[in-house]
């Protein structure tokens, strides 16, 4: 049913829930699993004026920064190995929404898993990142309830 999910994560322990989510998701359907995390780069104001990323050069602290992502996601990986599913991680220099969904259709996925962080309570915000991605993603979204 799915040939290929992203999610997304921070490393947090919420995110680490819908990221077990979407692994076990992923195992289930035979799925190539993405997990993407994002972080904040000199690329991003680039990007977001429709800039390719790759043509932007990054700094000396992006490079630092990417590089702390990429170590958290490679822990995230060997957490997940066993599981079943085929594991690729992404560490995309800009901001959380943009970096799930041009991972998404990069990956032509068929589901984004994010959690409810920001979705609820007296915490609730309008433009967190579920709620952005469940109206922007032409993909189907799952909101896992992480709390």
């Amino acid at each position: 049913m799915f040939a290929s999910i992203v999610v997304g994560t921070d490393g947090s322990a919420t995110a680490s829930a819908a990221v077990q989510r979407a692994c076990e998701l992923a195992a289930a359907h035979s799925s190539h699993l993405h997990i993407v995390s994002a972080y904040p780069s000199s690329a991003a104001p680039a990007v977001a004026m429709g800039r390719d990323p790759s043509s932007v050069t990054l700094d000396e602290h992006d490079a630092d920064v990417c590089n702390a992502v990429e170590r958290m996601l490679e822990a995230v990986r060997r957490q997940l190995e066993g599981s079943g599913a085929k594991i690729t991680t992404h560490a995309v220099g800009y901001d959380p929404v943009t970096a799930i969904l041009d991972v998404a259709r990069a990956q032509e996925a068929d589901l984004i898993v994010v959690g409810n962080v920001g979705m609820r309570g007296p915490q609730r915000k309008l433009g967190s990142v579920p709620d952005v991605l469940a109206h922007l993603a032409t993909t189907d979204v799952l909101i896992v309830n992480t709390a």
